[in-house]
């Protein structure tokens, strides 16, 4: 079970996300004006799931709500992720290695 009103991951999550403007996923700036729940708003990641072994005392990563929420407990595979068209707007385009676990 996550606990993400720990006090420890609160303030790992605050400073990721006030030091880091790129989403650790897809590549594309986190516009910092977007609030939950617009999908492209930032979000911290544990970048080893908690549901792997990962803890909420682990490092965290800045991404897009939707990038997180998309990659889920899986783990990121070499040049995953979906990339954010020009337009702002995020599109399912895995790249040449999809996510395929859990399917």
């Amino acid at each position: 079970m996550s606990l993400t009103g720990h006090r420890t991951y609160r303030r790992n999550r605050d400073r990721i996300l006030r030091t880091s403007d790129v989403c650790a996923l897809c590549g594309q700036w986190i516009d910092p004006d977007l609030s939950y729940p617009d999908p492209m708003s930032a979000s911290a990641d544990h970048v080893t799931p908690v549901s792997k072994g990962g803890s909420n005392t682990g490092p965290l990563q800045a991404t897009h709500l939707r990038c997180n929420l998309r990659r889920g407990n899986r783990d990121r595979l070499p040049d995953a992720g979906y990339r954010a068209d020009g337009d702002g707007e995020a599109r399912q385009g895995w790249g040449e290695t999809p996510f395929t676990e859990g399917r």
